[in-house]
C-alpha cells in the first residue's frame, strides 16, 4: 500500500461513535445512513461541491 499525504479539508455532516465489538459497527453505520437518507442530510449542507456522495466501489450513489 502506497502512503499519500493530501492538503487539509473540511467535512461536514452528522456523526457516530461506534465500536467493532459484537458487530455493533455494521448496525450504527446502517442505521446512521438510514437516516442521513431518511432526513435528507445532504439537502442541508450548505455550499455542496456536488449533489452525490462519491464511492470509488459503486461510481457515486446520488442522492436525489
Amino acid at each position: 500500500m502506497k502512503k499519500i499525504t493530501i492538503e487539509p479539508f473540511k467535512l461536514i455532516g452528522i456523526s457516530i461513535r461506534t465500536t467493532n465489538e459484537n458487530g455493533l459497527a455494521i448496525t450504527d453505520i446502517s442505521d446512521l445512513w438510514r437516516r442521513f437518507i431518511k432526513e435528507n442530510i445532504l439537502e442541508a449542507i450548505p455550499n455542496k461541491i456536488k449533489k452525490f456522495i462519491d464511492n470509488s466501489k459503486s461510481n457515486g450513489m446520488e442522492i436525489n
